[in-house]
């Protein structure tokens, strides 16, 4: 892409129009350039971005710049003058300063100054924060930013502190209650309702009672949504859960359930039913497992018989029946 060339007198015209409150997008359609062509020519001749932190004016501006020329870092700023710091950082960056590339690689676009204290102050620093001090109020005192004071910490070898506030600490008579009601058979879910814990910190206590393995989770009973082991899928079918002792168990499919209508046949036989072999049921009530109502189809076919749907039918609404044979 080639370098614009202007006439003699157009970037002026093109920064009077600007401030005179013409939009970089309608600049650059009037005179046929892109976008960054615009800022460019707003970039040579001095002429901030309107959305450098509307709230600053041009003597603003130039106190800012000469406070970082001076030390000062752009979070302090930021805070003084009440504006987020990308906006400092593209002020400094349209006002000329250099970005340091060997520090921040050639991605970056702007500059930040690396924050240098002597000797006592590094060690006033260090002292300080393996005092208990955070990282908060020390970076208001010494005027940087808290990843700052971490990087004096690092190189004072002192071990950065853990996040979340004090360790917790457990009562041991509350503790020695949610475990002997763990080992009854209350779920985790359960007992963090009655003592306002979370399920982290009742796992947390029993696994540093041995009595949870860590990575185990609760199962049956034990689990939070436990509905008594017994389901119904979307197509109206019940499903029961059967331990691994049971001695149906052969028929269950994932996770341990078996579908009660194939169990309660299998139970009427007396043996276990063979994949090919499908239980029917007599009424087409899909959830009407009564071993009565069922009845053993060796292929799977869909739909009911019409003699057991008409004695269905008849045992069960003779009345309706009678009024619609009358009509």
């Amino acid at each position: 892409m080639g370098h614009h060339r202007w006439a003699e007198g157009e970037e002026t015209v093109i920064v009077q129009q600007y401030q005179g409150g013409v939009s970089i997008p309608k600049l650059s359609v009037a005179h046929g350039v892109c976008k960054p062509t615009i800022r460019k020519v707003l970039r040579r001749h001095g002429v901030y971005r309107v959305q450098f932190a509307k709230q600053l004016n041009e003597d603003q501006r130039q106190q800012i710049i000469a406070a970082y020329q001076a030390g000062a870092s752009v979070p302090v700023l930021s805070q003084q003058w009440k504006t987020a710091e990308n906006n400092l950082y593209r002020l400094l960056e349209y006002a000329g300063i250099k970005r340091d590339l060997a520090r921040y690689g050639q991605g970056k676009s702007f500059y930040i100054p690396k924050h240098k204290f002597d000797d006592a102050t590094e060690q006033e620093i260090a002292t300080a924060y393996a005092k208990g001090v955070h990282t908060g109020p020390l970076s208001r005192q010494h005027g940087c930013s808290k990843g700052t004071i971490l990087e004096v910490v690092k190189r004072h070898g002192i071990p950065r502190k853990n996040r979340g506030g004090l360790p917790f600490v457990w009562d041991p008579a509350i503790a020695e209650e949610i475990v002997m009601r763990y080992q009854a058979g209350e779920s985790m879910q359960k007992l963090g309702w009655a003592f306002n814990l979370t399920n982290f910190r009742i796992a947390q206590l029993l696994r540093m009672k041995g009595i949870v393995k860590v990575g185990a989770h609760a199962r049956g009973a034990r689990h939070g949504s436990w509905k008594g082991g017994k389901t119904t899928s979307h197509g109206g079918y019940i499903s029961i859960l059967l331990q691994p002792d049971d001695p149906y168990y052969g028929m269950v499919r994932a996770g341990g359930y078996v579908f009660e209508h194939r169990l309660n046949l299998a139970k009427k036989l007396g043996r276990l039913l063979l994949p090919q072999e499908e239980p029917h049921h007599k009424n087409g009530v899909k959830s009407d497992n009564n071993p009565s109502n069922l009845e053993l189809w060796y292929v799977q076919r869909k739909g009911q018989r019409v003699e057991d749907l008409i004695d269905y039918v008849v045992t069960h609404h003779r009345e309706a029946v009678t009024r619609r044979l009358n009509k």
